[in-house]
């Protein structure tokens, strides 16, 4: 349902298991402490208030997401 949490599962078929950030392909089989393996990046992070509502979510590999940390123009993909 549309209220359950969200599981990488999830959200990498949703995402089409690509990286919203680099573009390139997550590999679902991958799991910590991989850099490649799948992560939730939080458009609006957690701390300035974001939420793990699924329109806040997009797939980033580990080191994509932690490279990024929290900000950045990503947010604008929320707009529209």
């Amino acid at each position: 349902s549309a209220d359950a949490p969200m599981t990488i599962q999830m959200l990498g078929d949703r995402d089409q298991w690509r990286c919203h950030l680099c573009r390139r392909r997550v590999k679902s089989h991958l799991r910590f402490p991989d850099p490649g393996f799948g992560t939730f990046d939080h458009l609006i992070p957690i701390r300035d208030g974001g939420t793990d509502d699924r329109a806040n979510l997009r797939l980033a590999h580990f080191r994509c997401n932690s490279s990024r940390g929290a900000g950045g123009v990503v947010q604008l993909l929320l707009i529209g």
